[in-house]
């Protein structure tokens, strides 16, 4: 038997004071605004990407967004 499991695409999730939507590559300044920080990285088990490691990236998970079953889901706010 197979089960197909629906996508949900664009998540949504709005309340009185928060939107979060789904990220795009639009986003990339924003995204490289805190990937460009050292900081952010200094605890994480990943080295910090250089921009087009950070691109690659944002273009993978814009990508995924479009598959059917998702396992995760990235929103921005």
């Amino acid at each position: 038997m197979v089960c197909e499991v629906p996508t949900i695409f664009p998540v949504l999730v709005e309340g009185e004071r928060l939107r979060l939507r789904e990220v795009d590559i639009d986003d990339f300044e924003a995204t490289w605004e805190w990937a460009s920080r050292a900081e952010y990285f200094r605890f994480l088990p990943i080295d910090q990407p250089d921009r087009d490691a950070e691109r690659a990236w944002l273009a993978s998970v814009v990508a995924e967004a479009h598959e059917t079953a998702r396992r995760s889901y990235q929103l921005g706010v």
